[in-house]
């Protein structure tokens, strides 16, 4: 029972009381009046608590939500789909070799970084009419023709070329005439070349020739081009055993064929 039941049957009890008390003391009416404004006070205490139960708000509590992981706010350089890097070839220098009656050469950087100091060296013997270095006075010793190593304090552009370079200076020229076959070595690497790369290079100057690159892990000297007398059958045989036929690239006869031959490609 609530507490306004109970406040209201109290009431009605003294209610009660103070009628039975009013009429069975009637020269006392002042009791029958106390206990029926007690009863009136009782019944306006049980009507008050009657009113608030009726209209009492009921107070639901908060409901407590899960707590989920939220999505960080888009972040368009996080997003983005990851692509692979391109790998880089490293700095690579050949070379390009025309002009049949004075020999030339470009060199080329195939790679995709530029291709610094480049550095290039020449074993190359005149077989038909031999250089003879005087090292002691005796003029005995047959060398390759006196080319020096030249270092070019320069650059290539990856995948162009940087030219004109003339294999015969002014100390190995007077050595050379038209009709000479040649044959030898060139080395050529760069500061920061991935490795040096070497051809065999024939020439039989005012005619053509051909040049040669040398694959990775094959010897790349010429130990017998200091011997003496060479005959044209012994130049044939010597210059068929270092390039296969089908690997040989000709040297350009001039510059404007290798030009257009080049560009083809």
């Amino acid at each position: 029972m609530q507490l306004g039941d109970h406040l209201g049957f109290a009431g009605i009890v003294t209610g009660l009381v103070g009628v039975g008390l009013a009429l069975r003391y009637p020269q006392k009416r002042w009791i029958g009046t106390v206990f029926l404004v007690l009863a009136l006070l009782l019944g306006s205490g049980w009507g008050v608590l009657a009113y608030r139960e009726a209209h009492e708000i009921v107070r639901v509590p908060p409901q407590t939500q899960p707590l989920t992981p939220q999505k960080p706010p888009n972040n368009p350089v996080a997003d983005a789909p990851k692509s692979t890097p391109k790998t880089e070839l490293p700095a690579s220098l050949g070379a390009v070799f025309y002009d049949k009656d004075n020999l030339r050469f470009w060199l080329v950087d195939t790679g995709d970084i530029a291709a610094i100091k480049p550095k290039f060296t020449f074993g190359l013997a005149n077989l038909s009419n031999q250089y003879i270095a005087d090292y002691d006075g005796k003029g005995s010793k047959v060398e390759p023709l006196p080319i020096p190593t030249k270092e070019v304090d320069d650059y290539v552009r990856p995948h162009e070329s940087l030219s004109t370079f003339i294999v015969l200076n002014s100390e190995s020229k007077p050595f050379v005439k038209t009709g000479d076959r040649l044959l030898g070595e060139f080395h050529v690497v760069c500061l920061n070349c991935d490795r040096q790369r070497t051809y065999w290079i024939y020439w039989e100057v005012g005619v053509g020739g051909w040049y040669y690159e040398v694959p990775i892990g094959k010897p790349t000297n010429i130990p017998f081009i200091q011997s003496k007398g060479w005959s044209d059958a012994q130049i044939d045989s010597a210059a068929d055993n270092l390039a296969p036929f089908n690997k040989r690239v000709s040297i350009y006869p001039n510059l404007e064929i290798m030009q257009k031959a080049t560009q083809r490609h």
